[in-house]
């Protein structure tokens, strides 16, 4: 399991300072991020969504990351702001790359394909909408068996706890990780945090809870006065186990969370 030094990653922010920027505006550049060599589907998938972009004079360079389970195409674009102008016609863009990609019978290859589409600035201009398809799911989860910790929380507590502590992992915390992952397969409700100390000590929590049918996430570094203080919060319905990074997906908020 990868961590950021926030500990979570929304994927399609990750890659936004991943790019390489040319002088020449003129033509699309292509650049694919994989641990091993691009296989013959993927060179075809990455060619046909550069051509299928040539009539967009904006479009500056594509570049796909490809995991086990998905693949997230980011395509860099010379458009300037992130008005309402601005992100309707990173939809046109966004629709266009769809069309291509769906055609490719990517799902017969992956699980899961993500676009961003970012601008001038490496601001990303597609928006997503809440799903209103899990409210229900949402209002039925149940009692959210995240613990109310308390703002002194030391490592000596976190341990006492059954945290996953970001360095020097025991055995026993590995397999309880596994063990998470695990319970959501089978459909059996679990808990699972993990904490990272910063160099102030303050404590950065992670939080997962499943209830059997959904996984309620909890970002919490609420404690950290040194650096940007937040509380974010998700619903998603699936975990996938990829061989590279393992990630929740299918959220009310966001296209997938790390895990």
């Amino acid at each position: 399991m990868k961590r950021t030094t926030v500990g979570i990653i929304v994927l399609t922010v990750l890659f936004s300072t991943a790019f390489v920027f040319f002088s020449n505006k003129s033509n699309i550049k292509g650049t694919s991020v994989k641990a091993n060599e691009q296989t013959d589907y993927e060179q075809k998938l990455q060619r046909s969504v550069e051509k299928g972009l040539q009539e967009y004079d904006v479009v500056h360079q594509v570049m796909p990351w490809y995991y086990e389970t998905m693949v997230i195409f980011n395509i860099q674009t010379t458009i300037n702001g992130n008005d309402a102008k601005a992100k309707k016609f990173a939809g046109q863009i966004k629709n266009k790359v769809d069309d291509i990609v769906l055609s490719k019978k990517i799902k017969t290859h992956y699980k899961h394909y993500f676009i961003a589409i970012y601008n001038a600035n490496g601001e990303d201009l597609v928006t997503r909408s809440k799903d209103g398809s899990l409210k229900k799911d949402i209002k039925n989860i149940g009692t959210i068996q995240t613990e109310k910790l308390p703002q002194e929380y030391t490592q000596e507590q976190a341990l006492k706890n059954g945290d996953i502590l970001m360095k020097n992992r025991t055995k026993k915390q590995k397999e309880k990780i596994k063990q998470f992952k695990r319970s959501v397969i089978d459909g059996k409700p679990d808990f699972i945090r993990f904490t990272r100390f910063t160099s102030s000590g303050a404590a950065v929590l992670t939080e997962y809870h499943f209830n059997g049918q959904m996984i309620y996430y909890r970002y919490d570094s609420s404690r950290d006065k040194s650096g940007v203080s937040d509380i974010l919060e998700d619903y998603c319905k699936e975990l996938v186990t990829d061989s590279e990074m393992s990630y929740i997906t299918q959220c009310y908020k966001n296209h997938t969370l790390e895990f």
